[in-house]
């Protein structure tokens, strides 16, 4: 297995990959299971279980320590996804196993790709349909690589005709606008009326909450919201900001004309054991108007004299003891919206998306959990989430943000309480009153 991780060396932080492979023996015949990983796991995902094969991918290994081969099968023939590392390069190839299939396969991958369709193989029975240098950015390619299996996947080989597959490729099989947010709330317009305000007609700086991919759904929302109430803004991360702030601070200038949008991540906590007190600090000094977007509170907040502050929480119990004057505001993330969504019949069942990190790890105790959050941050895009929560019927997780996604998309969702008495909080301000489907299992 040291092979894996050599051959798919990734550059990011300075850190391998490290992916380690489980056999087991069941009734279905020998299971295999890859862990830590950033491509790997989603492509034996859709090749264990698709919408198009009830049966599970067939072989997987490690052809001369080189490429990375992964098997499924279909009708008369079995069709692989070979992962390579070359040179500097990553390569996914899409090919079939018997000759005789080659044409048809092939004639459908050009019509699926088109002019995007990469290099021949040699054997004429496929195509490299994705190639990148490993040096680019990590996610961008991870994304890219994710969009070249749902294609293929999506061609579904030999179960389809000519016709049906030109559905697919036109775009057919794709459902717009296919979240129920909560875009029409009073609440959300009572915030946009407060931002427009205080901001004075002025850009106003909107600094998303620091964190892995959950927190992109919060501050995709933010954007979407303040795009569709026509208010300027521009997204500064914090490592942006915080230069300013420190030369600003030497040299006494300040801009108190300015509107600072607080995204979360306790920006405006008093939480001594945390450098974010510092960070709060700072930018109530620089900035006159700061509004924080609906959010958890369970430290005390800031005291800083000379600057405005409002509040806005995104649940009604623990909050309010932190900070009282806190106006509720649902999460900006049930305001998000995305384009289409693959038309999916949820083959795939039940799905666990349990947190490997602290609390019971329920993730732990279940077998097939996958804890989507590590594998992106909170500038990563959305897209990937929902295509890959829509390929099941029922979601169990004990993220509230996986849960929100979950819950918009109309799944059976079951929402486990382990620690965070944020969760139960969101639950029970909005989760429970405008999503019917979503259980609430308290579990500490």
């Amino acid at each position: 297995m040291r092979g894996i991780a050599n051959a798919f060396r990734v550059p990011e932080a300075g850190k391998a990959i490290r992916m380690t492979m489980k056999r087991t023996l069941s009734a279905d015949g020998i299971e295999y299971e890859i862990d830590k990983s950033l491509v790997l796991p989603w492509i034996f995902s859709a090749l264990r279980k698709t919408p198009a094969f009830s049966k599970k991918w067939s072989k997987a290994w490690l052809w001369r320590d080189e490429v990375f081969v992964l098997e499924y099968p279909a009708s008369g023939t079995n069709v692989a996804f070979d992962l390579a590392k070359i040179r500097e390069d990553l390569s996914l190839s899409a090919v079939v196993r018997e000759s005789g299939y080659a044409s048809s396969f092939k004639g459908q991958l050009k019509l699926a790709f088109g002019d995007e369709l990469g290099f021949e193989k040699p054997s004429k029975l496929g195509f490299e349909v994705f190639s990148a240098n490993v040096q680019e950015d990590w996610m961008l390619l991870y994304d890219r690589a994710v969009a070249v299996v749902n294609e293929v996947m999506g061609i579904m080989p030999y179960e389809m005709n000519i016709s049906a597959l030109r559905q697919v490729a036109k775009g057919i099989s794709r459902v717009s606008s296919p979240l129920k947010d909560l875009r029409s709330s009073p609440e959300f317009r009572q915030l946009a009326q407060r931002v427009k305000e205080r901001a004075h007609g002025k850009t106003v700086i909107f600094v998303p909450k620091e964190g892995d991919w959950c927190d992109s759904l919060i501050r995709e929302g933010t954007e979407q919201f303040l795009e569709n109430y026509e208010i300027d803004f521009r997204t500064v991360e914090w490592h942006e900001l915080s230069g300013l702030i420190d030369c600003a601070s030497n040299l006494g200038i300040t801009f108190k004309d300015y509107l600072v949008l607080d995204g979360g991540g306790r920006l405006l906590s008093q939480d001594s054991t945390s450098e974010t007190k510092l960070r709060a600090e700072g930018l109530a000094q620089l900035f006159g108007r700061v509004i924080a977007l609906p959010q958890f509170f369970d430290a005390p907040i800031i005291d800083c004299p000379g600057t405005d502050i409002e509040y806005f929480s995104n649940e009604k119990h623990q909050s309010v003891q932190y900070c009282p004057e806190a106006t509720f505001c649902h999460d900006l993330a049930f305001y998000l919206q995305v384009p289409a969504l693959t038309r999916l019949d949820s083959a795939l069942g039940e799905g666990f998306f349990f947190s490997e990190n602290g609390g019971r790890r329920l993730g732990d105790i279940c077998k097939y959990s996958f804890d989507l959050a590590p594998y992106g941050n909170h500038m990563s895009s959305t897209a990937l989430i929902f295509e890959m929560l829509n390929r099941y019927s029922a979601i169990y997780t004990d993220r509230v943000y996986i849960a929100i996604a979950a819950a918009m998309m109309g799944k059976d969702v079951y929402l486990f309480s382990c620690s965070s008495d944020r969760t139960a909080g969101i639950y029970t301000a909005t989760i429970k009153g405008n999503y019917p489907k979503v259980e609430f299992i308290n579990s500490r």
